[in-house]
């Protein structure tokens, strides 16, 4: 007889934008971080974590906070002409596991 144990999968987030490589916030007050997910009957809510250059580790960490909708908003002040950014998401489900992180990176080219 084998057992099996199940376990609550979590869909990892697909990254919507920003995604591409330079971003343009002149006149801009918000930079709008969105995302899909597929399975958001069991989602709590989803971490987003915002990162200086490519440095994921907490030295490089600048926000990190807990959001329930796409898409987030982050000031624009935030950011600086010519900075490099990561950005990073997981979800959380009601039950507290928690999912594998999503990555993307990006360059503020006008402020």
């Amino acid at each position: 007889m084998s057992r099996f144990i199940e376990f609550e999968r979590t869909a990892q987030p697909t990254l919507l934008y920003p995604t591409t490589n330079d971003i343009n916030l002149e006149g801009k007050d918000f930079l709008d971080f969105r995302w899909q997910t597929g399975d958001r009957g069991q989602t709590d809510h989803y971490e987003l974590r915002l990162y200086n250059g490519y440095d994921t580790t907490v030295s490089g960490l600048i926000l990190k906070v807990d959001v329930y909708t796409s898409p987030a908003r982050i000031q624009a002040a935030t950011f600086k002409e010519g900075g490099v950014y990561t950005w990073s998401l997981r979800q959380i489900l009601r039950s507290g596991r928690r999912g594998d992180y999503s990555y993307s990176s990006f360059r503020v080219i006008k402020k």
